[in-house]
């Protein structure tokens, strides 16, 4: 199933992202999530991985929703973190950016790719090295 639609769900997302991010590049927080995970997304498409990494997102975004939203300021009196809604869209998920979403899937996406990088890399000098 991952070879055709699970790529072209990763490649149109990248490709929607980059789109949003353009438009709203005047809101920094915004713009520079959006492109930045939009060029992520179309250049891992092709990537094995893409599509456990898409699902374990999914999964992930329940404790980011509680953390987040304890750090954004849900049932409590003050929030931690404070957004500039002039650098976002500032539509919120109860407390939480929108952006948020897309800006914690672009670092975890950043390191997995990272992960697998160097993984692959060490797999190859293994071979290398066993052969020799």
């Amino acid at each position: 199933m991952w070879p055709g639609k699970w790529r072209n769900v990763s490649f149109a997302m990248g490709i929607v992202l980059i789109f949003l991010g353009v438009i709203w590049l005047e809101k920094l927080y915004t713009g520079v999530t959006f492109v930045s995970l939009g060029i992520l997304l179309v250049l891992l498409r092709q990537a094995s991985w893409m599509k456990r990494f898409i699902l374990s997102y999914l999964v992930l975004l329940v404790p980011f929703f509680v953390v987040n939203g304890i750090l954004t300021g849900t049932g409590i009196q003050e929030e931690v973190v404070f957004y500039n809604d002039h650098e976002n869209l500032g539509l919120r998920l109860f407390t939480i950016p929108v952006e948020d979403i897309f800006y914690g899937m672009l670092l975890i996406l950043l390191n997995v790719a990272g992960f697998e990088w160097l993984r692959s890399k060490s797999l190859d000098g293994a071979g290398e090295s066993i052969g020799k």
